[in-house]
C-alpha cells in the first residue's frame, strides 16, 4: 500500500500545525464515547481538517467490525491509526514486570497485557491493515519486528509507520535504553528502517522517567527535541504537566509552549497534534465535561495556525 504520507525530500513542504488527533487512551472500555465526541467537534469543521482518531487496540472491544459501526453511527468521526501494543512479545512483557521498579508500573504491565496483548501476534496489525489505518509502535516493537524479518512487510501494507519514543523501560529486545527513549537515537532507527517518521510523546521526556539515570536527570528538553528531529517529525503526543498523561489546562506554559514552537517550524510532514490522556482524570467527567474540556484545547491549538 503506498504511503498517504510524502517521504522526506530535505524541501519545505509544511509549515506549522496541519492537523488534530485524540487518542483512545482516555477512553479504554469507552471507545464509542470519543467517537461520539469527535463526531461532535468535528460538526463545524471543514472536511479537510477534521479531528482525527488515534485508536489503541483494546481486545475486549476494538476490533475492526466495531470500528466500522462507531464510524458508521458517528460519521464524521474518522479514525487514522492504531497504536501497536507497549510489548513485543510476552517475555518482554514478563521482564517488565519482574525489573520495573515501582508497584505501580509492574501493575500497569500486567493490565496492558490483559487489555493490549503483545504486537507479536499481529493483531493490531492486521487491523490496520483491513482498515487502511496507520500504524504507531515504540522503538522495542519495531525492533521486534525487525529482528523477526516482518517489518518490510508490515510497511508495504499499511499507509504508514511511525515510531514513537517511550519513557525508559526494561527490554531483552532493545538492549540500549536510549534506543528506547532518546528521541535523537530513534531518528536514527526510523530512516535505518525507511519509516515515515516520528511521534514525540512529550510525557515520556519528562525528569521524573530518568531517575538515577546517568546523563539524563534533567529529562530531555523538548523543545531541543523537536528541533533535533523536526525532518523525521510528524505527530506530537501532548497531555498536562501535572501527573502521568494529565489533563492540560489551555493556559498552561509547556502546552503553549510547545504549540508556539511548532507554529514556526517547518516540516517534511503534515504535523499534526495528539491529545494522549490518561483514563484516570477523565474517568469522573461526564460526556458533557469531556466534550467542554476538548473544545477549549482544540481553540487553543487552532490559534497556533
Amino acid at each position: 500500500m503506498k504511503s498517504l504520507e510524502r517521504e522526506p525530500t530535505g524541501e519545505t513542504l509544511y509549515h506549522g500545525i496541519q492537523g488534530i488527533e485524540i487518542s483512545t487512551s482516555g477512553w479504554l472500555g469507552k471507545e464509542s464515547q470519543l467517537y461520539a465526541i469527535v463526531n461532535q467537534l468535528n460538526k463545524k469543521r471543514p472536511s479537510d481538517d477534521r479531528i482525527g482518531i488515534e485508536i489503541y487496540p483494546n481486545n475486549l472491544i476494538v476490533t475492526p467490525y466495531n470500528i466500522k459501526e462507531w464510524e458508521k453511527e458517528y460519521s464524521k468521526a474518522k479514525t487514522t491509526r492504531i497504536h501497536l501494543p507497549f510489548h513485543y512479545n510476552l517475555s518482554e512483557n514478563l521482564l517488565g514486570i519482574i525489573k520495573e521498579k515501582k508497584i505501580s508500573e509492574k501493575f500497569y504491565c500486567l493490565v496492558w497485557l490483559g487489555i493490549f496483548g503483545v504486537a507479536k501476534n499481529e493483531r493490531a496489525v492486521k487491523i490496520a491493515q483491513q482498515l487502511g489505518l496507520e500504524v504507531g509502535m515504540h522503538p522495542n516493537v519495531a525492533e521486534g519486528f525487525a529482528l523477526e524479518g516482518k517489518l518490510d512487510g508490515i510497511k508495504q501494507n499499511v499507509p504508514a509507520t511511525f515510531v514513537e519514543n517511550q519513557r525508559p523501560s526494561p527490554s531483552n529486545i532493545v538492549k540500549d535504553q536510549r534506543k528506547i527513549f532518546d528521541p535523537l537515537i530513534i531518528k536514527d532507527l526510523i530512516k535505518a528502517y525507511q519509516l515515515t517518521g516520528f511521534i514525540l510523546d512529550t510525557e515520556h521526556l519528562k525528569k521524573e522517567q530518568f531517575i538515577g539515570m546517568r546523563g539524563y536527570e534533567k529529562g530531555i528538553d523538548p523543545i531541543l527535541s523537536l528541533e533535533q528531529t523536526k525532518d523525521v517529525l510528524a505527530r506530537i503526543h501532548i497531555s498536562g504537566e501535572k501527573g502521568a498523561h494529565g489533563l492540560p489546562h489551555p493556559n498552561d506554559s509547556f502546552f503553549n509552549s510547545v504549540l508556539a514552537k511548532v507554529s514556526l517550524m517547518d516540516f517534511n510532514h503534515p504535523l499534526k497534534i495528539v491529545f494522549d490522556f490518561s483514563p484516570i482524570p477523565l474517568f469522573r467527567k461526564s460526556p458533557q465535561e469531556k466534550l467542554e474540556l476538548l473544545k477549549n484545547l482544540i481553540e487553543k491549538v487552532d490559534s497556533y495556525r
